[in-house]
């Protein structure tokens, strides 16, 4: 595979795209007091835009990506990247895919409160998951970092996935998961059950990420932005949505 430098350059397009993007889907909303993300029977024009503008960046990454003549490139970070498993292992990426699965199901059983579904907390989940997602995938295009089972000893291929290593998917998204379900449960009246379930779908999204190390699917970095990121939004998003309820 033809190898590449990534530019200082092509750094920033990526960065100013995602924090660009991440402006106008912020923007409608007003500082709060406290947490209350919106319910859906309130602000409804507020909420179909802020899921318009991510259906509308969903449907851009599609035909970015439907459109786009793969360069991969093949990157270290010093140190942290010296730990990547070079070689496919088809068990870790089956048990990391029923990781971040565990990981979405505990979360969304998070926001039944009772006998009810508590929208607010669904509703601030459902914003944060297709937040990241987004984000995610608009950088794994912009980078096209090659995955390490391909530049093993005997590197095998799975066409474009091949391309898409930074940042991790599955460790972005279980973390915004995760950080939703912790920013709720300690921000707002919770059950003791409740942050039980936050802290172990907190667990199950560093195994995840590990896992997906393990698999030979993502460097070490890519792993820890990805919780960064994934962390970040939902925090972000938390405190943006934050007044008392």
């Amino acid at each position: 595979m033809k190898n590449k430098h990534i530019t200082l350059n092509d750094n920033y397009k990526s960065v100013y795209m995602t924090l660009l993007i991440l402006c106008i889907s912020f923007f409608p909303f007003k500082n709060k007091s406290n947490l209350q993300a919106q319910n859906l029977n309130t602000n409804i024009p507020l909420q179909a835009g802020i899921y318009s503008v991510n259906i509308g960046w969903y449907i851009i990454n599609h035909q970015w990506e439907k459109n786009l003549n793969p360069d991969p490139s093949t990157w270290t970070v010093p140190l942290i990247d010296r730990a990547a498993i070079y070689n496919y292992n088809t068990s870790a990426v089956k048990t990391s895919d029923a990781s971040i699965g565990a990981t979405l199901l505990i979360s969304g059983l998070q926001c039944i409160d009772g006998n009810k579904i508590d929208w607010q907390h669904a509703n601030l989940l459902a914003q944060n998951l297709f937040i990241t997602a987004n984000l995610t995938q608009s950088v794994k295009l912009s980078f096209q970092r090659n995955r390490p089972y391909t530049q093993g000893q005997n590197p095998i291929s799975k066409g474009n996935d091949d391309f898409y290593s930074f940042f991790s998917g599955h460790s972005s998204i279980s973390a915004a998961a995760a950080t939703t379900g912790l920013w709720v449960a300690y921000h707002t009246p919770s059950t003791q059950t409740q942050k039980t379930m936050a802290w172990t779908a907190a667990g199950l999204s560093l195994t995840t990420g590990i896992l997906r190390i393990a698999a030979g699917k993502h460097y070490p970095s890519d792993v820890l932005v990805g919780w960064i990121v994934g962390s970040g939004v939902a925090l972000l998003n938390g405190v943006i949505f934050s007044a008392s309820r």
